[in-house]
């Protein structure tokens, strides 16, 4: 079967509506008890694009059978959520493959090692639940070696403390991580605040979309197609992450939406393996990148980050947003001025990304927006707003604890002769090699470090140093973090700086980043990492303990 081209899509000339995502509904809700869902990992088959042949994908299905595309669990603050997952990805007992045309070229690097990792083997099948950007317990954030085996199910119990945000599911299965979120196994989960929401009256309803980026291979028959490790034959260096050739917003393939000419509320998900999204707006919708650079007439606000609405919104560039996978944004787009127009939302950078600048050479087509002349209810929103307060964490006492990102390139055992393979990993703070100065990088299964020891409410600065020729979106499980510096500068419309929480940030190449955390609420051992998953399972992850 061959694949099919961007270019053969756009000439099909029937791309597929997007409809906006509803929420699974919960077993039973106890008012200011908890919400009770009962969600199944399994087997599902869906249209991408009008035309073409349903697609096989793994999926979050609800107790009642219900398939969303993306799926999402709509919460709210301080009313807990208890899920049970069932894995029904195959009987028990029974081998299973992935629901794609599987065309990794690199050869087997598992990263469990058996005994290293508490006698712990995953295989194709288990699932892992992580609750991206939550502050749960360890037993419910999923650890990667704590796998759901077919026909087993887990309970997980999410407080939803914290403040509202655009959260997300997906999976986290030692070895597998990439590949099962490849398959489908990824989520939103929006956590309301009602009475923030109110106060600040943002679009909403009709006019609030969840939508998630990926990028995906197809082939002619309908199938996904992973495809990773290609060989550069000027270097002879594999390529060891997956770069898609086809844009999938939402379930579906290069979509249009249908907008009125009001403002609305975008929460965008990086939910691909490995690409990065420099988010732009051009006219119409000529998918040629003649009009590349043509800024319409849109007024556009950033109002929230991974841990949700940010101090003030935030100016939005026209020569783009740069968005990292495992990264969320929240925009404010008012169509008012466009209305009877076409609209498209692309991305102008080259994967896998390296910093270079923006060019129309890697324009990349996201999601089409259609905007219409009459306006059903008509929503407003002030720039010139204050969103939430967000208080500075304390500068800590001690200095900066120094995390260096490392990649060495090299033969793997049992590939071809001749042929090497980047390999990503960390080297914790205070990990050196014999001379004292050489960060030393450690496997995922090696013991936790003193360096990677917190103690339970303690603020502490991290300092991710990239010694490698890539950005790496890097990740911290159980809390959210203020970038101290390194990161990107967000200011209001008045020329201040706009504060905001993240959970996951992007670490230039031969950069550093410096976040600041407060390890809390609760103890226990949590993991960070790159969210470039092949480079996770690649084994570019590490554990630290809250004491």
């Amino acid at each position: 079967m061959r694949n099919i081209s961007l270019t053969q899509l756009i000439g099909l000339n029937n791309r597929p509506w997007l409809t906006q995502p509803q929420p699974l509904k919960p077993v039973f809700r106890i008012p200011f008890l908890f919400d009770y869902y009962s969600v199944d990992m399994k087997p599902v088959s869906a249209n991408l694009f009008p035309g073409l042949p349903n697609t096989d994908l793994w999926g979050y299905v609800n107790y009642d059978g219900t398939v969303s595309v993306p799926p999402v669990i709509k919460a709210r603050r301080n009313q807990p959520v208890l899920v049970r997952w069932n894995n029904k990805l195959a009987a028990t007992n029974t081998a299973v493959n992935h629901p794609f045309i599987n065309e990794n070229q690199i050869p087997p690097m598992p990263m469990n090692m058996g005994p290293v990792c508490g006698n712990v083997h995953t295989q194709i099948g288990d699932a892992v639940v992580h609750f991206h950007g939550g502050e749960v317990m360890p037993g419910s954030d999923g650890r990667p070696t704590r796998p759901i085996k077919p026909g087993k199910a887990v309970f997980d119990w999410y407080p939803n403390r914290q403040r509202g945000a655009t959260l997300w599911v997906h999976d986290h299965t030692m070895d597998y991580t990439a590949t099962n979120v490849y398959a489908g196994l990824s989520g939103f989960y929006i956590l309301e605040d009602t009475q923030e929401e109110a106060a600040l009256h943002l679009p909403s309803g009709n006019y609030d979309w969840p939508i998630v980026l990926q990028d995906r291979i197809l082939d002619s028959s309908g199938k996904f197609v992973y495809r990773i490790g290609g060989i550069d034959p000027a270097t002879n260096i594999r390529v060891p992450e997956f770069i898609g050739d086809l844009p999938l917003v939402n379930g579906q393939l290069l979509p249009r939406m249908q907008v009125e000419p009001t403002w609305y509320r975008l929460r965008l998900l990086n939910g691909s393996n490995t690409r990065f999204y420099n988010l732009r707006f051009h006219i119409t919708d000529l998918l040629d990148a003649s009009q590349y650079g043509m800024h319409p007439d849109i007024d556009v606000w950033q109002i929230a980050t991974d841990g949700g609405l940010t101090s003030r919104p935030a100016q939005y560039e026209s020569n783009g947003l740069l968005l990292a996978p495992g990264e969320r944004v929240e925009l404010v787009v008012n169509f008012a001025r466009v209305g009877n127009s076409k609209i498209t939302l692309y991305s102008d950078i080259a994967i896998p990304y390296q910093g270079a600048p923006n060019s129309s050479a890697d324009y990349f087509p996201l999601l089409g927006f259609e905007v219409g002349n009459s306006i059903l209810q008509a929503q407003h929103f002030s720039p010139d707003t204050n969103l939430r307060h967000i208080p500075d964490l304390p500068a800590p006492s001690t200095t900066p604890k120094i995390v260096t990102l490392l990649e060495k390139v090299e033969p793997i055992p049992g590939d071809v002769p001749g042929i090497s393979t980047p390999q990503a990993s960390m080297a914790p703070h205070g990990s050196f090699e014999a001379d004292g100065v050489t960060p030393k990088s450690m496997h995922y299964c090696e013991g936790i470090t003193v360096g990677e020891t917190v103690v339970l409410n303690a603020t502490e600065d991290w300092t991710f140093s990239n010694t490698t020729g890539d950005f790496h979106p890097m990740h911290m499980h159980l809390m959210q973090f203020q970038v101290v510096s390194g990161g990107q500068n967000l200011m209001d419309c008045n020329g201040v700086p706009v504060k905001a929480m993240k959970d996951t940030v992007a670490v230039p190449p031969g950069g550093t980043v410096t976040v600041r955390a407060k390890f809390s609420p609760y103890k226990g051992e949590y993991v960070y990492h790159c969210h470039i998953l092949e480079h996770e399972d690649m084994g570019m992850m590490r554990t630290f303990k809250v004491i």
